[in-house]
């Protein structure tokens, strides 16, 4: 939600896809510059409390926005400092997973934990536009504020880890941080089905945030919509697609090999972004409804069972910096996409671009599908 509602109040102010994308790059760089560092520190503490300290700090940091949300600058700073808390959320959250639940039952737990992560991603995209006009564009951020805060209560009430050596870091320490660090680098490069895991799950990232920048242009230009009402018609279908692909992996994921459903997925997200890329012609809404719902569908293919089988081949000491790893590359893989699609949507329009980003999809589902034959 509060991405969202920063999306519409700077592209309400600016009307340019590249101040957009922006806010969305304020996101990404501390990703690349902090998430590896992040993920080494988190495997030292407790990562419950790791998450309950950062979503306190994100309380503060909203509040930010509430004394003054006026300026784009001010935005973009504000964003940045949320966004480096957040990554020693990241690699303390999805590694929690496999502490509690045993290792045949991961891939319904991250098939639960994608579910409810987009039943508030759907929740927030689609309640942000209303609650830009119901509190208006300052009290918004008292609610997203509050919201951080509960959060912060939920994940109180998980149960600490087990109490366990941790080496206490100093500042002359650095280098001990570094080789953690390449610990789970070398297990990274080593383990290919890992790092495969890694690299799907870094594109699938990349590209919700790539998209996700071009929504409020998508339907002021192509849609020709009033921009408010983007979270209901374009994410609000996507997020749907995304949690019913969930549940149906959950409950029918264990009959299917895992690279099926990746590259069904792969191949799904390539066939429906190039029928959004013909709503540039062809403006019709249920078009663009069925597609993104189908492409929402396409992720949860994607990111459920590369999300089990990153948990899987990787030890409990060194999920953290694993996680930390993939929280750089996804900042990494979406900083120039981000900064690239909105200076091309300005220049060229947003259906080409979509168009473009269809194509290298596609082409790379039907590589992976003919070498899987090749090598059967």
């Amino acid at each position: 939600m509060l991405m969202f509602v920063l999306v519409l109040r700077v592209y309400e102010a600016t009307a340019s896809n590249t101040a957009v994308s922006l806010v969305v790059l304020c996101m990404g760089v501390p990703a690349v510059i902090f998430g590896v560092l992040a993920g080494t520190l988190v495997d030292q503490w407790d990562k419950r409390n790791v998450m309950v300290v950062t979503n306190l700090i994100r309380t503060v940091l909203i509040l930010g926005f509430f004394i003054s949300s006026e300026t784009t600058i001010w935005i973009y700073l504000l964003v940045t400092a949320v966004s480096v808390s957040t990554q020693f959320f990241v690699p303390s959250e999805a590694p929690t997973i496999p502490r509690i639940v045993e290792e045949k039952w991961l891939l319904t737990a991250n098939s639960l934990f994608t579910l409810t992560f987009y039943v508030s991603v759907i929740l927030g995209f689609m309640l942000s536009g209303p609650a830009l006009k119901f509190f208006g564009p300052r009290n918004v951020f008292l609610l997203l504020s509050a919201l951080l805060a509960l959060a912060a209560l939920f994940i109180f009430q998980i149960d600490p880890e087990e109490k366990k050596e941790r080496r206490k870091l100093g500042t002359g320490e650095l280098f001990f941080v570094w080789q953690k660090f390449w610990q789970g680098a070398r297990l990274v490069v080593k383990e290919k089905g890992l790092s495969e895991a890694i690299f799907l799950l870094t594109v699938s990232q990349a590209l919700i945030v790539a998209l996700a920048s071009l929504a409020p242009g998508f339907a002021h230009q192509v849609l020709q919509i009033e921009i408010k009402d983007a979270p209901f018609i374009i994410l609000g279908p996507a997020a749907l697609g995304i949690i019913l692909g969930a549940l149906m992996i959950g409950n029918l994921g264990k009959n299917f090999k895992k690279e099926a459903l990746v590259n069904l997925g792969i191949l799904m997200a390539g066939i429906f972004l190039l029928s959004l890329s013909a709503l540039s012609r062809y403006a019709y809404l249920w078009l663009a409804v069925l597609s993104l719902f189908f492409l929402g569908a396409a992720n949860s293919l994607i990111s459920v069972p590369s999300n089990a089988n990153l948990q899987e081949k990787t030890p409990e000491k060194l999920r953290g910096r694993v996680y930390g790893i993939l929280t750089s590359l996804v900042g990494g893989a979406a900083i120039l996409p981000v900064v690239m699609v909105g200076l091309a949507a300005d220049l060229f329009g947003v259906g080409k671009v979509i168009f473009t980003i269809a194509i290298i999809i596609l082409g790379y589902g039907v590589y992976r599908v003919s070498k899987r034959r090749y090598n059967e």
